[in-house]
């Protein structure tokens, strides 16, 4: 419906185009309308038999798939990781200088309201601002009955939330909705912790009538994901370089079997997680972990794109009318090729080594699409198209030196797959790329922070933040430099900002 709202609302010009690309994939048989949907489910159904067939395999080999309260445990484990392994630099121009991660509201200051902003002295165009205010103040539930375990139970729409308002370009703004998630209110709420913690749903849109008009579905369907309790989840203390923002923890049913495209966290952990969580839900209180607690866990982010099957039907004069007319096993090997795999795939790992030190890994695959026969006339088949730097690792160790202070320092590997591009096949194997060092530090201390971030001797930035509380607001100054050397051009920018609460 969307996809065809947003054809209709086109320019001519836009229509013809968009009508011309219709015919080169499906051909005269396929309406657009129907050319749509199939595009959505040959894009969703694999990623959804990706998800589903890669978690019982990992559960089969004796992971722990984390449900809620097991995610919400492992959170609270991170808890004590070293900061630095979340300190990266900001890699798109809406990014801050230094990432450090989701910033899921965690509750505490609730009934505060107040803006941020950063701005920088050398370059006017590179400019952000948040602003965040109270959005609903909820429902009280009674405290009498049975611990509430799930939004079913405990409608998120009932708890309180926040509004914070992104300011990431001159025209795009990012409205996020952040649930309350500290103890107090679930205690209040007489809910475990985990229904409503690291809890979101967001917007973006373009400040133009356009834009605007184009969002209201978007807006629309995150009423109704508020209304029906499925807002995302932040990866929270999970988070590390390179990883998703969000989680999606595994859950019983049919409709999560057959429509969650993400897949759950996994743990090969001697703790029960789950266990750790539901020892302490009672009491609304974060689980408590033993010295030799040892965090672990693994991540999957398949990427499955529609231009994996788009492309591959192009390269037929006629489209998918050619494919359908074809007793040629090789074109249809190679659409269910296409269709089947994820254009990429991320697995990270992280592994807490002692008390003190922790590893990080995150490995990417550009996976390699297969050309059609046509395509490939004259040289054989099969026939692979690699990309540029289809392999990246990066790995890292963090370290809690003392009591504030922790520093990370690593590699990042990129690499080429070689041996694909011509038949009959080679031996497939990695030429290597570029290797660059990251070294990231942070300082906390009771009056703000220190972080600094480097990626080899061509991008590096420095941000200091200091906090300023009295009783009635909260201030905060930030101040930042950065250098950039893109291509050979040499870049320095200095900026600064603060934050208000009140």
């Amino acid at each position: 419906m969307s996809n065809s709202a947003s054809v209709a609302g086109m320019p001519p010009s836009s229509r013809a185009s968009t009508a011309g690309d219709h015919q080169a994939v499906w051909g005269s048989q396929i309406e657009q309308s129907q050319a749509a949907m199939l595009d959505t489910l040959l894009s969703m159904i694999p990623s959804v038999v990706f998800a589903r067939a890669t978690t019982f395999i990992l559960g089969a080999a004796g992971y722990q798939v984390l449900d809620s309260p097991a995610t919400s445990a492992l959170k609270a484990a991170c808890e004590d990781k070293p900061k630095a392994a979340s300190v990266t630099l900001g890699t798109k121009s809406s990014d801050p200088w230094i990432l450090t991660g989701p910033t899921a509201f965690s509750g505490k200051d609730f009934s505060r309201m107040g803006f941020k902003t950063f701005y920088s002295l050398t370059n006017s165009s590179d400019k952000k601002a948040s602003l965040y205010l109270p959005f609903f103040v909820g429902t009280t539930q009674g405290k009498a009955g049975t611990l509430k375990i799930n939004p079913t139970l405990s409608p998120l729409w009932k708890f309180p939330t926040r509004l914070v308002v992104n300011i990431l370009d001159k025209d795009e703004l990012e409205c996020r909705m952040e649930w309350q998630g500290d103890h107090a209110t679930c205690k209040q709420h007489n809910t475990a912790i985990w229904v409503t913690q690291d809890r979101y749903l967001n917007h973006t849109m373009k400040l133009s009538p356009e834009a605007v008009q184009a969002s209201l579905p978007g807006l629309v369907l995150n009423a109704a994901f508020c209304r029906l309790n499925i807002a995302k989840e932040s990866s929270g203390a999970l988070w590390f370089a390179e990883q998703p923002e969000n989680v999606t923890p595994s859950a019983p049913g049919l409709a999560y079997a057959l429509t969650v495209t993400a897949l759950p966290i996994f743990s090969s952990s001697n703790t029960s997680w789950s266990a750790k969580a539901w020892s302490s839900a009672a009491f609304f209180t974060p689980p408590s972990f033993e010295p030799n607690t040892r965090v672990d866990y693994l991540t999957i982010l398949p990427k499955y794109t529609q231009d994996r099957h788009t492309e591959y039907l192009k390269s037929f004069r006629r489209g998918f009318d050619d494919v359908e007319g074809s007793d040629d096993w090789r074109v249809w090997a190679g659409l269910a090729y296409q269709v089947a795999l994820p254009k990429e795939v991320a697995v990270g790992r992280c592994y807490q080594l002692s008390d003190q030190l922790w590893s990080f890994t995150t490995a990417t695959v550009k996976i390699p699409s297969i050309l059609s026969p046509v395509a490939a006339e004259g040289k054989g088949w099969p026939l692979f198209k690699t990309e540029d730097d289809a392999l990246a690792v990066r790995s890292v160790l963090a370290y809690n030196i003392w009591k504030g202070l922790s520093v990370s320092a690593g590699l990042l590997q990129k690499g080429n797959i070689a041996g694909l591009d011509s038949s009959p096949i080679k031996r497939p194997f990695v030429t290597p790329g570029k290797t660059t060092p990251i070294v990231s530090l942070n300082y906390s201390f009771d009056g703000g922070h220190i972080q600094c971030a480097m990626e080899g001797l061509s991008r590096m930035a420095t941000m200091a933040e200091l906090k300023f509380a009295t009783a009635a607001s909260h201030v905060t100054l930030s101040l930042g430099v950065k250098w950039d050397r893109d291509g050979g051009a040499k870049k320095l920018s200095f900026g600064g900002g603060g934050s208000v609460e009140f």
